[in-house]
């Protein structure tokens, strides 16, 4: 149980990555649409040394062993973990594929570029990416997974995201679209396990 929240904790984790530290052209600021420079200086002004004093955020997290979970491998595209209950596995970016045992019921969107990939005892990640507009990937997953026999049990749209939860035969799947920073990200976490 501990390994599949540890899959989703990894998939929600990525996706805010992925989607939320984009940041865009960095040209304009989230107060009332002022230009970032604009807004910088007037907080330098209020607090000189606030914005100074900030530490900066570590470039890549870093990964380490626990008395309970033990890095195996990890390379520049890969890391493998064991742990009580198994081995998890996550690939990126060039080395990403469908892993193995991936539901044949679950599509992978046709021409979309593999970011991301992983999976531990029957939980799955796979981040995929398309320059296909978010309601597009949004409409057609929707359609192949109720002709699939997915039934969606839970669908919200929050900023430039959207999260549809899908079920059948007592698996879930949750999906995750965004595409903020242009082209269209999907973040899909299959649990098999029932």
């Amino acid at each position: 149980m501990r390994w599949k929240a540890t899959l989703i904790l990894a998939g929600l984790t990525a996706t805010v990555c992925l989607f939320g530290c984009g940041g865009g052209s960095g040209d304009t600021s989230p107060v009332a649409g002022q230009p970032a420079d604009v807004v910088r200086k007037a907080a330098e002004k209020a607090e000189p040394d606030a914005i100074k004093k900030a530490p900066e955020p570590p470039a890549t997290p870093e990964i380490t062993s626990t008395p309970k979970m033990k890095i195996t491998h990890r390379d520049e595209s890969k890391v493998e973990i064991e742990g009580e209950e198994g081995r998890l596995t996550i690939t990126e970016s060039g080395g990403a594929s469908i892993p193995d045992g991936f539901p044949e019921d679950v599509p992978v969107y046709d021409g979309a570029k593999i970011l991301m990939s992983g999976n531990q005892q029957g939980a799955f990640l796979l981040i995929l990416q398309t320059p296909d507009s978010k309601e597009t990937v949004r409409e057609r997953y929707q359609s192949s997974l109720k002709d699939l026999g997915w039934t969606e049990k839970t669908s919200m749209t929050m900023g430039m995201g959207v999260m549809m939860q899908f079920e059948k035969e007592g698996r879930s799947l949750i999906l995750n679209l965004n595409d903020e920073d242009g082209p269209t990200r999907i973040n899909i976490v299959v649990d098999t396990t029932t």
